[in-house]
């Protein structure tokens, strides 16, 4: 009976021999095929890049960075609007320049662009996949599941959604890596994933819920193999980073709104004439 382990290794070798042995014309046309119009895609992707404008609330993080400074829109936003501090920073960051905002704006869907196909890579060689073509059709494929306008081409939703997908599929790697048991979980290890996935929690909500149903089953099958237990450290984290950046700023915006609205139906006593 084969390990879960061999079947993964025996995947990556099929996926490989899809691409690299020689078959029929047919497969070899349908093959070609599907890589020049990935190709194609992915030059789409490129022209509209260069061609990507700021929208409003990139302007209104700029606003904010520059009159606060970085580090303190940050607070701010996460005191009075939402937990997503890492995004904020990231906006902030790169907005903050009138003269980047405005003319160096396709470097934003650059950069979610490399770092998503350098984060497919990784999983995939993780995985045994160390075919070129596999590699390009499986980003392809990553890229097609995004929201172009939201995720890729704008500012404020690149640095929630998409730098979020990369580190995502990372972290899926390396925990692949541990479920397989091809890496030692050292401390340092842990310390990375642990404050990695502190982090992801803070890029949205939907990634934050799927990691931790990630790490659920996966601490469990290490304690019930007696091995890289440290894992529960990890899933302490994703933990802890839910609750930083969903229930915590949760609590200060309810404070907020309640003393706010205290404060608009108080009035000051009438004189009496």
């Amino acid at each position: 009976m084969k390990s879960k382990t061999d079947e993964v290794r025996f995947f990556g070798v099929q996926a490989n021999d899809a691409f690299d042995t020689p078959g029929d014309r047919l497969t070899i046309f349908i093959r070609n095929g599907v890589l020049v119009i990935g190709v194609i895609f992915l030059l789409w992707i490129l022209w509209n890049a260069f061609h990507a404008i700021p929208a409003a609330d990139d302007f209104c993080y700029g606003f904010g960075a520059r009159t606060r400074g970085v580090f303190q829109n940050v607070v701010t936003e996460y005191l009075t609007w939402g937990g997503r501090y890492t995004p904020a920073f990231l906006i902030g960051a790169f907005a903050v320049s009138d003269k980047v905002l405005l003319h160096y704006y396709y470097i934003v869907p650059l950069l979610i662009l490399t770092l998503n196909f350098l984060a497919a890579r990784h999983f995939l060689s993780v995985v045994g996949i160390k075919n070129a073509a596999f590699t390009l059709l499986f980003f392809v494929l990553l890229m097609v599941t995004f929201r172009m306008r939201e995720s890729l081409f704008w500012l404020a939703g690149g640095a929630t959604y998409g730098i979020a997908c990369a580190l995502f599929l990372t972290l899926i790697a390396e925990e692949l890596q541990i479920f397989r048991g091809n890496s030692v979980l050292s401390t340092k290890r842990v310390a990375i994933l642990s404050l990695a996935s502190v982090l992801l929690a803070s890029f949205n909500e939907t990634v934050m819920l799927a990691h931790i149903a990630l790490l659920f089953p996966l601490m469990i099958c290490c304690f019930v193999r007696k091995t890289h237990r440290a894992v529960a450290f990890v899933l302490a984290a994703a933990i802890a980073g839910a609750i930083i950046s969903g229930q915590l700023p949760a609590i200060f915006c309810a404070r907020r709104q309640c003393r706010n609205i205290s404060m608009c139906c108080w009035r000051p006593p009438l004189r009496s004439s």
